[in-house]
């Protein structure tokens, strides 16, 4: 300050100094500028300057305990599969907002994604258990008692017909952080994939789904990372296109 006995040099300060919220510069320049005159001027600018430093402190702490809540379920979750063996990497496909749920009991209810890449389309099972077996699903949906779907109307994809598949090593788990901020603030958009391996132990390759096996253990089968939910490929045993699916992975 070139004029140390300036008094309105001081408000001036001071008051620039509230509005940016550099509470310690105002309570300097408010002592200091007491000493020197209009002392009541300054202890209400000080008593100002306070009460908006209580509202700052105020409106910060919510926005903390706001944040805290919204992470909370996605940290929880993120934990609870981790601690499970499971594995989770970026979506390979649009999911939404689809993501497992852990149960009263503790278990987990995944959203499943069932692909039948020969005619192009797919079919979603809201929360299958992970003690849930692929056959009772399969007899659910694909069963005598189904009505037979639209893209299959002479029933070539019926329980005892059909084999089911997972990609192995198609992907890169995240880290329980990396997962929590995912189920937090949603999946990155246009997110960078780690290039698969197309030879040796780790390549990518269709592992064939024993459809009495407990989903949960199928889904912490080795190599198996889970892109966003579980996905699945369903393939008409025999079928040329399921040798030529085989083959092009």
């Amino acid at each position: 300050m070139s004029d140390p006995e300036n008094v309105k040099a001081y408000f001036r300060g001071a008051r620039s100094a509230t509005r940016l919220g550099d509470w310690e510069t105002v309570e300097a320049l408010c002592t200091a500028g007491a000493r020197l005159g209009d002392a009541d001027a300054f202890r209400q600018l000080e008593e100002h300057a306070r009460t908006s430093r209580e509202a700052a402190q105020r409106r910060s702490e919510a926005a903390r305990e706001a944040r805290e809540r919204k992470e909370r379920p996605g940290r929880e979750l993120a934990a609870a599969l981790v601690s499970k063996g499971y594995r989770v990497g970026l979506p390979q496909g649009g999911i939404g907002d689809k993501r497992p749920t852990v149960q009263a009991g503790g278990g987990v209810a995944w959203p499943v994604m069932l692909m039948y890449p020969e005619v192009g389309t797919s079919e979603a099972i809201e929360a299958a258990g992970e003690g849930d077996s692929f056959r009772a699903h399969l007899d659910v949906m694909l069963g005598p008692g189904a009505p037979p779907a639209p893209w299959d109307p002479e029933r070539r994809y019926r329980p005892d017909s059909v084999e089911v598949y997972y990609m192995a090593n198609a992907g890169k788990a995240l880290t329980e952080a990396e997962l929590a901020q995912a189920f937090t603030d949603g999946w990155p958009e246009g997110g960078e994939f780690e290039e698969v391996k197309r030879y040796g132990k780790e390549a990518v390759r269709p592992v064939q789904v024993d459809v009495d096996k407990a989903l949960g253990a199928t889904l912490r089968e080795a190599g198996h990372v889970i892109p966003g939910v579980p996905m699945f490929f369903v393939l008409a045993k025999g079928s040329e296109y399921r040798d030529r699916f085989l083959q092009s992975v």
